[in-house]
């Protein structure tokens, strides 16, 4: 199987098992896939409303430049409501490429809703996005708690 193949199989795994949490408007954040733990530790795929990033980290190897731009044509194939790819390339020696470059799109989505609570983003800020979606929970514990 080509490496390409295994990767959109990948990528249509994590879509599948996500699906039910897009939602019909389109304004929270997630994360779309984690190569770290789905098998493919060069690519993460968040979502913050209508906007992709797409981080590519570096690897022994190396993730071939082509595959991210296959990666994300077939995630606005499969995404239609998604206006903004932004891929941030975290082993170049750029920093605007390791802050993110718009690949599609114009501007990126500068905020989300989360709980309730609407919050500020700035995805092209600095190499991370800024807003840790893997503190979602800590988040709502915080407005139930606080």
């Amino acid at each position: 199987m080509k490496q390409l193949d295994v990767l959109i199989d990948r990528l249509e795994s994590a879509l599948e098992a996500r699906k039910a949490l897009l939602g019909q408007d389109h304004v929270t954040g997630m994360r779309l896939f984690n190569g770290f733990y789905e098998g493919w530790d060069e690519l993460v795929v968040d979502l913050y409303a209508s906007t992709l990033v797409l981080y590519r980290y570096p690897a022994t190897d190396g993730m071939e430049a082509h595959l991210l731009e296959e990666v994300q044509a077939y995630l606005l194939e499969r995404l239609d409501f998604v206006t903004c790819v932004v891929c941030k390339d975290r082993g170049d020696q750029d920093p605007l490429r390791r802050k993110g470059i718009v690949t599609f799109g114009e501007a990126p989505t500068q905020k989300i809703r989360e709980h309730g609570v609407w919050y500020a983003l700035d995805l092209l800020m600095n190499q991370d996005a800024s807003f840790y979606l893997d503190t979602r929970n800590l988040r709502k514990w915080l407005l139930e708690n606080a």
